[in-house]
């Protein structure tokens, strides 16, 4: 059964969804000067310039896009949060893990006691990251018997 898809008026200050195949994007709408339009702004890390574009329209289609090649749009909900957040957090985890594997090709070259630095904080990241997962426990539980 099909249901009918719903119009959303846009306001300042509220937060929209742009949600493709594999991304979550999440938007501030801010009403520009004298009723021209809105602007909608990507909520992301604050060291990174944040994207934007105006649109003239006061609405979307709950599923559309605003424009051809855009995102399909949907409003604020704790659960579009969570996924949102949890997509944030996912690239920013990709980030951090390739800043591990350039680190892993300097400390080849590293001294003695900077080597044993970095193994051992490397040791207490992985006992804290296995509190949280019962398979990352079993594999850190594997390395640390090897």
């Amino acid at each position: 059964m099909l249901t009918k898809k719903r119009k959303i008026y846009l306001a300042d200050n509220q937060y929209i969804f742009g949600i493709g195949v594999k991304i979550v994007v999440k938007y501030l709408v801010k009403e520009l000067p004298e009723q021209k339009g809105f602007k909608l702004t990507v909520v992301a890390d604050k060291k990174k310039q944040k994207s934007f574009f105006k649109t003239t329209q006061n609405f979307f289609i709950e599923g559309n896009t605003l424009y051809s090649h855009g995102l399909r749009l949907f409003p604020y909900s704790k659960k579009r949060d969570r996924q949102w957040l949890v997509s944030f957090h996912k690239k920013k985890l990709v980030e951090k893990l390739d800043v591990l594997s350039k680190i892993a090709a300097q400390i080849k070259n590293a001294g003695d006691q900077k080597t044993i630095q970095v193994s051992q904080a490397i040791d207490r990241a992985f006992v804290e990251m296995s509190l949280y997962d019962k398979g990352i426990k079993n594999v850190v539980k594997k390395y640390l018997e090897e």
